[in-house]
């Protein structure tokens, strides 16, 4: 950890203020800068500081100061979070929560405060793989600790929730190129504009890059390119009653180094295809009172191409298909002037779970081909009530019937405001997940295969946490202590006497751990580091539980230089996770505006001081580790009329 202390101690010894966008912030008042608004915590949205959970906000002004490219780049900073790619798909670890065959199950992924986590995987799509651009976005909440007495299933260990731009009264427009290493090219353009007493949002955006080299040890092979590209294309039309959006996602992903395949095979390749739809309508009700009627719908779409180093080479298909819609209701109730609940219904059809795996060439074979379908059903209440001047007392329940399985949820928070700036919070809750479709039906024939269990089961988490947040003139500080413990968490074991792959529920899992944050504002500036720290206890040998840091942190520091040009700094740092070693990295970028602020140029630099790193591999057994990305220079000119 001394490359982890030197590179924090350097960056915030070396930052005498921290700047975001200098105009963006300068209408914010310091407590409203430091007390972030935030919607995923709870049904009934607050500030941060009442929060039932402990909340990290990330702003659109730090997404933009720092150029940030994708969603998993954004919770890199978050504290009690640790991101991790294999080259293809990004994983997060969450407080010292981490298994081997992990699609991010057991992280809800929210936009706007709607599910977007597919129905074969359960998959929360964070890298590239998210289906959103990041322009965009308004902020990005991270709530961390089990949230199914809010959201069901898959809230085990925290909830993302991404909060789009609203609407602006005059109407904006923005273009974007940005072009960087390994071939990166970048663009995107949305439109805000009125129609039909309402306003219209068109958006599209395309990213390309080549891929940085690759060559891994295990391969004993030449180097080789993961080369991507993305399309994303976003309508949303909405007035004060009615939000209506359509979402679409396409992404194709080259996959140079998967486990059995012919190595830089340009065969080999991923591709995701997502559509989301939702329709929302919401009415006052009585006095006070709010009434929300939301129908949702969605698609996804999986095609991998794996190029199987068999005698013969044979080119090997896996397909995944899920269709699903649903309905929810709400309705918020105002109870007095300090008292204040929601409760709900919500109902998902699993319209379509359909995987098939076969061989294309040079023999065709089919191995799978399972269709199945089913649905989930919801009923939650959400309670906040002022007791007095000191004391809040927010409490949930959810009811949840999936795969014939019943599951009550509940979570209660107690807050004291001890004196002025100060605020102690106790949290108890617990969550669920059943096995997804591919866990439960996914399976295949010969060596490097899936084989089904028939005894597979659900999970379940439950955890207990102390937090506390102060706030006095320019300073915030927050801090957490958490213990959590995971019973019958589904984890990929390899069986190398088979040579074959199977998802079994493991024993229990335990982790424990601290965290703290840290935020300094005056006028325009800010500044922002956490540091984590967690210990897992476990009763049993989990394949890749090691994956987790013990110790993280981060810091962002962003500061003036002149009217018009900023420079932002930040430090990611990593003690070991498995066999991956630790790690310290540096990222800057540069931004200059015209004095109107409409046109901007940023100039940036990832993995500054062009460390050697890894993240965790997919396979701790026989492929521990994945080269992280290198140094990589890129340039941005983004031009957006302002209102």
């Amino acid at each position: 950890m001394s490359r982890v202390a030197l590179a924090l101690t350097l960056l915030l010894a070396g930052a005498p203020a921290v700047a975001l966008a200098q105009q963006a912030l300068a209408d914010l008042s310091l407590e409203a800068l430091l007390d972030m608004p935030v919607s995923g915590a709870s049904r009934l949205a607050g500030r941060r500081s009442d929060s039932p959970a402990a909340v990290t906000v990330i702003t659109r002004e730090q997404i933009q100061a720092l150029g940030l490219r994708h969603l998993s780049d954004v919770l890199r900073s978050v504290r009690g979070l640790d991101i991790s790619s294999d080259g293809a798909y990004s994983f997060a670890a969450v407080r010292g929560m981490s298994s081997s065959g992990d699609y991010n199950t057991r992280l809800l992924l929210l936009v706007d405060g709607s599910r977007i986590n597919d129905n074969i995987y359960d998959q929360a799509m964070l890298g590239s793989e998210f289906p959103l651009d990041l322009s965009l976005v308004e902020r990005v909440e991270f709530i961390a600790g089990p949230a199914s007495a809010v959201y069901g299933a898959n809230a085990l260990f925290g909830v993302v929730n991404v909060v789009t731009r609203t609407a602006s009264a005059t109407g904006r427009a923005a273009v974007s190129l940005r072009l960087g290493g390994h071939g990166q090219r970048d663009s995107s353009a949305w439109l805000d504009l009125s129609l039909a007493q309402g306003r219209l949002l068109l958006s599209a955006s395309h990213e390309h890059d080549d891929g940085q080299r690759i060559q891994e040890p295990w391969f004993g092979q030449a180097s080789t390119r993961a080369g991507m590209s993305r399309h994303t294309w976003l309508a949303r039309w909405a007035n004060e009653s009615w939000r209506v959006q359509v979402l679409g996602a396409l992404r194709q992903v080259a996959v140079p180094t998967s486990l059995d395949t012919v190595f830089g095979d340009p065969r080999n390749r991923n591709v995701d295809r997502n559509l989301l739809v939702d329709l929302e309508h919401r009415e006052g009700w009585g006095q006070g009172g709010e009434v929300l009627l939301r129908g949702f719908a969605g698609r996804y779409r999986f095609l991998g191409d794996y190029v199987m180093d068999l005698p013969p080479v044979t080119l090997n298909r896996d397909l995944a298909a899920g269709n699903w819609w649903g309905l929810e209701g709400r309705l918020m109730l105002p109870l007095g002037t300090a008292h204040r609940a929601v409760i709900g219904a919500e109902w998902q059809r699993q319209q379509t779970q359909r995987q098939s795996n076969a061989d294309l060439a040079p023999e065709p074979r089919t191995y799978l081909d399972d269709q199945t379908r089913g649905w989930r059903l919801g009923l939650y209440a959400d309670d906040h009530w002022t007791l007095s001047e000191h004391w809040t007392l927010q409490t949930g329940m959810r009811l949840d019937r999936e795969n014939q399985q019943q599951h009550a949820s509940p979570r209660v928070a107690l807050s004291w405001r001890a004196a002025p700036g100060w605020t102690w919070r106790l949290q108890h809750g617990r969550a669920f997940r059943e096995p997804n479709a591919y866990e439960r039906r996914y399976h295949g024939d010969g060596p490097g295969s899936w084989q089904a269990n028939p005894n597979l089961h659900g999970e379940s988490v439950q955890a207990d946490e102390l937090g506390l947040e102060w706030s006095e003139g320019r300073w915030r500080a927050a801090a957490s202590a958490y213990r959590n413990r995971a019973d019958g968490l589904t984890v990929l074991v390899y069986k190398p006497q088979e040579q074959r792959y199977q998802v079994r529920n493991m024993g229990q899992l335990r982790t424990e751990g601290l965290e703290g944050e840290l935020e300094w504002s005056r006028d325009a500036s800010r500044y922002r580091t956490q540091l984590s720290w967690s210990r897992l206890r476990s009763a049993t040998d989990w394949p890749g539980a090691g994956g987790f840091p013990r110790l993280s942190a981060a810091a962002q520091a962003q500061w003036s230089l002149g009217a018009s040009s900023t420079l932002a700094l930040e430090a990611l740092a990593r003690s070991r996770r498995g066999d991956a070693p630790g790690h310290a990295l540096i990222n800057a970028t540069w931004s200059v505006q015209n004095e109107r602020r409409d046109w901007r140029l940023s100039f940036g630099v990832r993995n500054a001081a062009d460390r050697r790193w890894f993240d965790p591999g997919p396979d701790a057994l026989r492929q521990p580790l994945v080269r992280g990305e290198g140094r990589q220079f890129w340039v941005e000119l983004a031009w957006e009329r302002l209102p």
